[in-house]
């Protein structure tokens, strides 16, 4: 086998003139015997297998390179490997980020029948590539050691996914249930998200493309609300109508009533549970607006106050919580307090009043009631 792989290195390095070489050594083969050559006849039939393998046909896979031919292996598994190897070692040496690395280089593996010295191993195609194990050449040569006219060229794919903010605006209201030039933030305003996915493409370590795939908004973005004193300022109301304070039922009316003993006018309109007790039931504010008393107040007991701009302001009392302060910008249907019997009562119950100009009158007009759910007087 010794005299096979230097006679088969013998021939790569000499191949143009392997005709000729192949002639002589059949001819002294032809006269040779081993009386005068001095081998034995079991040694002149191994030389005689040696020569005849050389020019053996075997079935194989062949490896190309931009259509130049490199080398056969028993294996496209191998050749495959080979690429793998020489891809990782070409990251290396250009420096290539984190991606999907192949050869830019065309590359075919063509199963045929090729000649014995076509054949390399895994570790002899990786050194044609230019793989010397402790360094890297960047000439690509056949298995006969002849360069070809290709070079390595690595081809890295990077895909990068991030979340981008989507500025949120601001939305200013003007109202004159704040003095002028008197600001409260009502809301604060959130960022929107923007998904965005990138396909970068580099060459030899040098990004020569970054193409945006896909971009997608997952959160929207909020304004935020900011409410303005001015002198001539617009209701903050935002319909007609207020929404009701409590889902509940009216117990007493807007009007004169006698109570303890004593008739008086009755200036608001009593809500209790539809279903039983509403003790601690949340009480919403019935419009936009700012919290102008949050506190006790007598008979009231706990009382909440909330200015809804052009003299218009609203009233809940005998709350057993008060959830709001002083100053605090509130919308149309946020809890404000909770339902409970603080001050002059008879049992658990919100009484709700309206305000203009700051004299009490009957709430019923001010009121949206097609939510109502008891009998209306």
């Amino acid at each position: 086998m010794e005299s096979f792989r230097v006679l088969n290195l013998f021939r790569k390095m000499f191949r143009p003139c392997m005709g000729i070489l192949a002639a002589v050594c059949m001819a002294v083969t032809v006269v040779a015997t081993p009386a005068n050559c001095g081998y034995t006849a079991s040694q002149t039939a191994q030389m005689q297998s040696v020569q005849a393998s050389l020019y053996a046909k075997t079935e194989g896979y062949g490896f190309y390179l931009d259509g130049e031919f490199v080398a056969a292996s028993d294996s496209a598994e191998d050749i495959r490997s080979a690429l793998q190897s020489i891809t990782s070692v070409l990251a290396e040496v250009y420096g290539a980020p984190e991606g999907e690395h192949s050869l830019q280089n065309d590359v075919a593996i063509i199963e045929g029948v090729y000649e014995g010295d076509d054949f390399s191993d895994e570790k002899e195609l990786l050194s044609l590539l230019g793989d010397k194990g402790s360094s890297f050449d960047f000439t690509v040569k056949n298995v006969y050691g002849a360069p070809i006219n290709s070079s390595l060229s690595l081809i890295t794919k990077q895909y990068v996914s991030a979340d981008t903010p989507i500025a949120h605006g601001e939305v200013v209201q003007t109202t004159d249930a704040l003095a002028v030039g008197e600001t409260v933030l009502v809301k604060e305003g959130t960022d929107g998200v923007r998904f965005e996915r990138y396909a970068n493409t580099y060459i030899n370590g040098v990004l020569t493309e970054n193409v945006l795939e896909c971009s997608v908004v997952t959160a929207e973005p909020v304004d935020s609300l900011l409410w303005q004193g001015t002198e001539q300022g617009a209701s903050l109301m935002c319909a007609e109508k207020m929404m009701l304070p409590y889902d509940g039922i009216v117990t007493s009316w807007y009007g004169y009533r006698t109570l303890f003993g004593r008739t008086d006018l009755h200036n608001g309109i009593d809500f209790a549970g539809l279903n039983g007790s509403c003790y601690g039931d949340d009480i919403h504010a019935v419009a936009d607006g700012i919290v102008t008393y949050a506190d006790w107040h007598g008979n009231y007991g706990l009382k909440v106050v909330i200015d809804h701009g052009n003299g218009i302001s609203s009233l809940y009392s005998h709350c057993s919580k008060i959830t709001v302060s002083v100053g605090d910008a509130v919308l149309a249907g946020e809890t404000v307090a909770k339902i409970g019997n603080t001050g002059r009562v008879t049992g658990s119950h919100l009484h709700f009043g309206v305000l203009v100009n700051g004299v009490e009158c009957n709430p019923e007009p001010y009121l949206d009631w097609t939510s109502y759910k008891g009998i209306h007087k």
